[in-house]
């Protein structure tokens, strides 16, 4: 090679890395955490399409697609997530996070499709945050929501904290559409005339899998004037100690846990599991620990390794101070965060015999345990009679 030649190689080589390192200095948005099936961005700058993997960057500009069955999870700059589902198209118009004499800002264009994310540093209140949707726009001043197009409709879930939906068509132009904590309704739907829709119970859309053991529950009688978001009952957090549960079931002569996996086994890893692990993950194997005197216990959930979802929550039990039976049905996510994970699940329906209840619940994995069984601890509270009740569960995969 002549040095002419050479000369050029490397001019071109230390071009390119240039190139590079200006777009990941100063456009990164984010980074795929999980992805399943066909994830693609395309940067509306070069048009050029990008097959998604896990740890994939991906930068403002970029329209982030998934194709059938398949989805991703986007961590983002500032530590928000955000859940894809398949089929659905994501416009990051604008991420700004951290950087000197600028304001955090958020604009994202949900095309088409859905997406759960529970956001991170920047919220309405400490930044411009902006989700674009067909019939208008979404402000943030919570933590976990969920949006779903179908057709000529967009429908809102919130799951924790609360929106304000700045509605952009129809007979409501103009008007704020604010669901969650502090207002009288947690789910909604928009219709393309701008119809809003309210619903007391969350809507099939977003399948959050009321098992038979809940359905129940369709028999209550609602007061369409009564507020009723039990997701969005101040809450407090269950820091239940995995500890605690296992050796109160010790004490109960439980034989549901093997315990000399507690004696020889060292702690796992659970966020290289969670990784490397594909599918779903059903858990319906339970036990629990109480103050109280519960009876006819049962309790499980769904985990999807691939979208981070967890669905198909629900508990319900008899206590001795009345026949009457408690139910609950939750949901959540699990993502993946400085190579810890977290779990962050919602109570969306809850009762006590004809009663409406409310009440909060936490789930983790269990070192010693891998990804075997998941614990937590659980608090609900009859909205009429004022009863309550609390406890801890261990629930292993089916």
């Amino acid at each position: 090679m002549t040095k002419l030649n050479h000369s050029k190689s490397i001019l071109a080589t230390l071009f390119c890395c240039l190139l590079t390192s200006h777009s990941y200095a100063v456009e990164t948005a984010g980074k795929t955490m999980i992805t399943k099936g066909t994830v693609n961005a395309i940067s509306n700058e070069q048009e050029e399409i990008r097959p998604l993997k896990r740890r994939s960057a991906v930068f403002v500009n970029d329209v982030v697609t998934t194709g059938p069955s398949s989805k991703t999870q986007l961590r983002m700059t500032d530590g928000s997530m955000i859940a894809m589902k398949e089929n659905s198209q994501l416009i990051i118009a604008e991420y700004k996070f951290g950087i000197d004499n600028d304001k955090d800002s958020v604009v994202l264009d949900l095309v088409q499709g859905g997406l759960r994310s529970i956001t991170g540093a920047i919220k309405a209140d400490q930044g411009d945050y902006k989700l674009k949707t067909p019939i208008g726009s979404i402000g943030i001043r919570g933590t976990h929501y969920e949006v779903q197009i179908v057709n000529d409709t967009v429908w809102f879930a919130v799951w924790d904290g609360a929106i304000d939906v700045e509605l952009a068509i129809g007979i409501n132009a103009g008007s704020t559409l604010s669901l969650g904590f502090g207002e009288n309704y947690s789910y909604a739907s928009v219709g393309q005339n701008g119809t809003v829709t309210h619903f007391i119970e969350p809507p099939k859309i977003f399948k959050q899998g009321l098992s038979s053991k809940t359905q129940e529950s369709n028999e209550l009688s609602y007061d369409e004037n009564t507020s009723y978001i039990a997701s969005i009952e101040e809450k407090k957090s269950l820091n239940i100690e995995t500890e605690t549960i296992i050796t109160s079931l010790e004490k109960d002569n439980t034989e549901f846990i093997v315990y000399d996996q507690f004696n020889v086994l060292e702690p796992q890893n659970i966020a290289d599991l969670v990784a490397a692990r594909k599918g779903v993950l059903e858990y319906s194997d339970a036990a629990f620990t109480s103050s109280y005197n519960l009876s006819n216990f049962s309790a499980g959930m769904a985990i999807d390794f691939d979208s981070g979802e967890i669905s198909n929550g629900h508990l319900s039990f008899n206590d001795d101070r009345s026949t009457d039976l408690w139910n609950a049905v939750f949901n959540g996510n699990m993502y993946i965060r400085n190579d810890n994970v977290f779990m962050e699940v919602g109570i969306t329906f809850a009762s006590h015999g004809n009663n409406i209840a409310y009440g909060n619940i936490s789930t983790s994995f269990i070192n010693f345990m891998g990804l075997d069984a998941v614990s937590g601890g659980f608090e609900l509270f009859d909205r009429t009679t004022g009863i309550a009740v609390d406890g801890a569960y261990l629930i292993r995969k089916r």
